[in-house]
Parts: C-alpha cells; structure tokens; sequence
C-alpha cells in the first residue's frame, strides 16, 4: 500500500466514526408529544371523546346512566337524616339502638370512645380530656343533664355528623360501632348518676346461660376440688413443707386473670358459657385481655395436666398434697365451668364499692 493510503486510513476511520455517532444521536431523537413506534396501541392513548359530546350508543345521548329509584351504593345503608339540627330532631324520633347493651356491644364502644372521644371528653365523659385542658370550649361534659336528655338517635346522629367543633364521625367508625359507643356512652352517664336504674349487661338468655355454667363448675368444685382448696376457694388446707404452707387459693382468681371489674367478668363468662373460649374473642374487650387470655390458658393447663407441689425445703419430705392429673376425667368444657365458679369466687362487691 501507498504512503498516501496509508495516511487515507485514520481520516476513513475518523469519518466513519462521526456517521455511526451521528446516526446514534438521530436514531435517539424523537417527538415526546408524539408516543413512541408501537406494535399495539396502548389503550391510554386511544381517541379521546370530545368534552360534552353526545355518546352514540345510548340513545338518549348521555353516557353516565340513571340507577334505579332505590338504588344505594353497595355497602352503604341508607340514612335519610340529613346533617344539623332538623335532620338530628327527625333521627331522635326515628332511630333505636339496634344492639343490645351486652358486655361484647359495651367493650368494643369503650375502646372507641377511647380512641376517637376521649382526648375531649374525658375518660368518663366529664368534658376534662387531655385536649380540653388547653381548650376548654373543646371540653363538652356527656354525663350531664343536656346529654342524658338526648335520645340515642340523637347521639348517634352528633357522632355520624358533628356539631360545633365536633367533626363527624361517620367516615371513621362504622355504624354498627357508632352504636355501640351510645351504648357505652349510657354506661358512662348512669357511673356518674347511680340514682338511675342499672345498666343491663347481660340479656336474660346470657344470663341463664352463665347461670347455669356457674352452677356446673361449683357442682364440679364442690366434688373434685374443695378437700383440698377449701370451701369456696378460700384455701387454708395446710400441706407440710410446700413453698406456701397451704394449698393456694382459688377465690382471687380472677386478679390474677387480670379481670379488673365485675363488669369485664361477666363478658368471660359470657364467652365461656357460649363455648367460644377467651381466645376466639374477635374483639379484645379490654387492655389487658392478652393477659387474661395467658393466665386462663395456664390454669387450664395446670388443671388438665397437674402440677407437683416445690419443697420449702429441698431436704425435707415431699408435701403429701400435690395437683393431680385431670385430663381425661374432667372435659374441656368441665374446666370452663371451673374458670367461671373461680371468677364468681372473687369479691367484687368490695372491689366496686
């Protein structure tokens, strides 16, 4: 090759080069107003319909159709109360609290209350919650005399749509709930105002029921239980170089179930009479119900299985009173029977007073 072909070949190469870059750059060049080259296209770029056209297919032209007279979205009940004082006026002559006030239907509204009213309206609905004490005019009392005044209807229209400084809460809390916090809201004015009737917590059909679970577990106590734990659980049987000295107690059972009131005993027995067990609880009814749950759990356990009584002195004879093994002789049901005499056993007269 040529000197001069020789030098040809870098200025080729050169110029080659500038055509592949520049063919690169050309090729990435496009309209973005424009969609990009496609096979198919996309269906959010078919053509669009002239704003307030006439749509062909139907023959009246309009495109949305009219539902049916009657027809409600699905989910939503009707309401045909609407918002402000006349609307409220018309709900406290037309609605009724739909659920009975049972332990389940009052739980669920104090945790609502809890969570949505009480940073206003106090824990007991005496208008002094944590927001309140910065702004008092937030702070409206529901224990008084204008709110026990107030029909159900009309609570549960105030809770549905606000008043005043109050939003509504019909988008948070489904209706069923907004029920059930009037309820609780009742159990709360009748705490501040004992002169009136007593709240029912129990419906008779829950109260035979727990009735007769409570009998069936002191049937079973009473033959099983009480030579060692005393009568009525009161224990003092004693039992010779055991850690307590005496056979334990059974008649504060339901402190150590965590089961703060009398109130929150009825619901477990309740759900024990029903057969449903404290774990298939849907709605933990109170704060410390994981506990409850862990504790009753336990002492079926101990129950069923037994338990060998620990030596005060490890070098001493055995203790001649142990638990013995139950399983197989008392059933599952038979040992909620006993959970529920054990929580009758507590004093609840003096824990309320």
């Amino acid at each position: 090759m040529s000197p001069s072909g020789i030098r040809r070949i870098p200025v080729l190469f050169a110029a080659a080069l500038a055509i592949a870059i520049g063919c690169g750059l050309l090729a990435t060049w496009r309209d973005f107003s424009e969609p990009n080259w496609e096979t198919f296209t996309d269906m959010d770029r078919g053509p669009a319909s002239i704003s307030q056209s006439r749509s062909a297919f139907f023959a009246d032209g309009l495109s949305m159709r009219v539902p049916p007279a009657g027809t409600v979205p699905v989910d939503l009940a009707p309401f045909p109360y609407p918002p402000g004082g006349t609307g409220r006026t018309l709900a406290g002559r037309g609605l009724a609290n739909p659920l009975p006030p049972t332990f389940p239907v009052l739980a669920r509204g104090r945790e609502l209350y809890e969570r949505f009213c009480d940073h206003c309206h106090g824990p007991w609905g005496a208008g002094d919650g944590a927001v309140a004490v910065r702004e008092p005019a937030l702070g409206y009392a529901l224990n008084g005399q204008a709110s026990r005044a107030l029909s159900d209807g009309e609570i549960f229209h105030l809770v549905t749509f606000g008043r005043a400084a109050m939003p509504g809460h019909a988008a948070q809390i489904p209706r069923e709930d907004r029920w059930r916090i009037v309820h609780y809201l009742r159990a709360l004015q009748r705490e501040a105002n004992p002169e009136e009737a007593p709240l029912p917590l129990l419906t008779p059909q829950e109260r035979t029921k727990t009735t007769s679970w409570v009998a069936r577990g002191k049937t079973l106590y009473t033959r099983n239980c009480q030579a060692c734990h005393g009568e009525e659980g009161r224990g003092g049987v004693p039992n010779p170089n055991y850690l307590k000295a005496t056979v334990p107690a059974l008649d504060l059972v339901a402190e150590r179930m965590f089961v703060g009131s009398s109130d929150d005993a009825q619901g477990i027995l309740v759900l024990l009479a029903e057969g449903r067990g404290l774990p298939d609880a849907k709605e933990p009814p109170y704060p410390l119900y994981s506990a409850t749950v862990a504790k009753y759990q336990s002492i079926r356990q101990v129950i069923l299985d037994g338990n060998e009584a620990g030596r005060k002195d490890p070098a001493g004879r055995e203790p001649p009173l142990h638990m013995p093994v139950w399983r197989g002789r008392l059933s599952e049901e038979d040992v909620d029977s006993l959970v529920a005499y054990f929580l009758t056993l507590y004093p609840w007269e003096e824990e309320d007073e």
